[in-house]
Parts: C-alpha cells; structure tokens; sequence
C-alpha cells in the first residue's frame, strides 16, 4: 500500500474516532463541549453524520431546558399550595376563638352562629381551591413525568440505535 492510498482511510478514522468521543461524553451528560467545525464542514458522509449529531445534541439541550422549567414552574406552583393551606390553618385557628367565644356569651349565640356559618363557607371554599390547585399540580407533575419518561426513552432507544449502528459499521469493515 502507498501513502497516497491509505490517507483517506487514515482520516476517516479520526473522524469517527472523534464523533465516537464526543457520543461518549454525550452519553456521560456532557453536553459542554460541540464537535470540532472540521468535522462539521467536511462535504462527506462523516461531514453529514457530524452535522446530524450535532443537531441532535441541540434538540436533547432544548428539550432538557424545558423540562428544567416546567419543573420550576411546578416548584413554584407547590410553594403556593403551601401558602394557600398556611393561610387555611390561620384561618382554621380564628374560627377556632370564634367558637370559644361563642361558648362563653349565650346572648350573642345567634349573631356569632351566623358568623361561623359564613366563615364555614369561606374556609369551605377555601379548601375547595386549595383542593383543586392540589389536583392541577398533580396533573402537572405527572405530564412532567411523562414527558420525562419519554424523553429518557428517546434518549436510551437513540443511543441503542447509534451503538447498534457503531457495532453494525465495525462488523461491516
């Protein structure tokens, strides 16, 4: 063999050889670094296979990003039920002093009676919305959930795919 015959092999290994390295730190979650533009510019097959995995490297960023802020948007959601159910306990406690008050004043009982019967329905609506924020929360994590399950699915069916077709060239050569 000359030289001039093996070159082309010789640099259609590196390249793979640099595609593969970048798919291992890929499969580790670093995401930090980009394939080297000589890779990407090259007008061959392993230019195309380079501009590819880099698009999908983007396409894995932007969906994990969204899935970062769907779940601060859920974080936020579950410190406002927990507010919400703060201020239901506060008001527990002052329906509570009403009802020792109306204990002690026999006089009063019919005016504090129509007193705790409309602060019943507030804290009974109360409960109500907190009851239905607890439910739209729950609905929103399991979407998250779900669409984190798919996209670990994607990921693992995409990485099987890219390791059977790495072991599939290997044995073609």
């Amino acid at each position: 063999y000359t030289l001039h015959t093996l070159f082309p092999y010789t640099t259609l290994f590196r390249s793979l050889d640099a595609i593969i390295k970048h798919l291992k730190n890929l499969a580790l979650g670093d995401f930090s670094n980009g394939i080297k533009t000589e890779y990407l510019e090259r007008k061959d097959e392993m230019g195309n296979l380079a501009l590819e995995l880099n698009k999908m490297v983007e396409s894995i960023k932007d969906i994990i990003l969204k899935v970062d802020n769907e779940s601060k948007e859920s974080v936020e959601s579950n410190i406002n039920v927990v507010s919400t159910v703060s201020i239901l306990d506060k008001n527990i406690e002052d329906v509570s002093c009403t009802t020792q008050e109306l204990s002690a004043g026999l006089e009063e009982m019919a005016a504090s009676a129509e007193e705790m019967n409309s602060t019943s329905q507030e804290i009974e609506e109360g409960i109500e919305n907190i009851n239905k924020k607890i439910r739209e929360v729950a609905l929103e994590t399991i979407k998250i959930k779900e669409r984190a399950n798919s996209l670990k699915e994607t990921s693992k069916e995409s990485k099987k795919t890219r390791s059977e077709e790495h072991t599939s060239e290997l044995q073609s050569q």
